[in-house]
């Protein structure tokens, strides 16, 4: 893994990690859906959804497509995220 990769990946980390560690949203040391949800967001953020931040996509009653909207936080820590997990983008486990 390159030097700016793995720079990229901990300020993201950090940053997730900060933001929701002083109101209690993290799930330690358990599943943690906080930093799940945000590699989600970070994953569908993309041109072809609009740049929406979202991190999960279903059928609502009508059958029409509808996303569960995640932007309580800007979009800036996510593009971090989104940069540094582009290098392994078929690859969970390396995100």
């Amino acid at each position: 893994m390159g030097a700016w990769a793995l720079a990229l990946l901990l300020l993201a980390m950090a940053t997730v990690f900060v933001s929701g560690a002083d109101r209690g949203h993290l799930e330690l040391p358990g599943r943690n859906v906080v930093m799940r949800n945000h590699l989600a967001v970070a994953t569908n953020l993309s041109p072809e959804h609009g740049f929406l931040r979202f991190y999960h996509r279903f059928l609502n009653e009508d059958g029409e497509t509808a996303y569960a909207v995640y932007n309580r936080f800007p979009p800036g820590g996510y593009l971090l995220i989104k940069a540094a997990i582009a290098p392994f983008p078929d690859d969970p486990a390396a995100q």
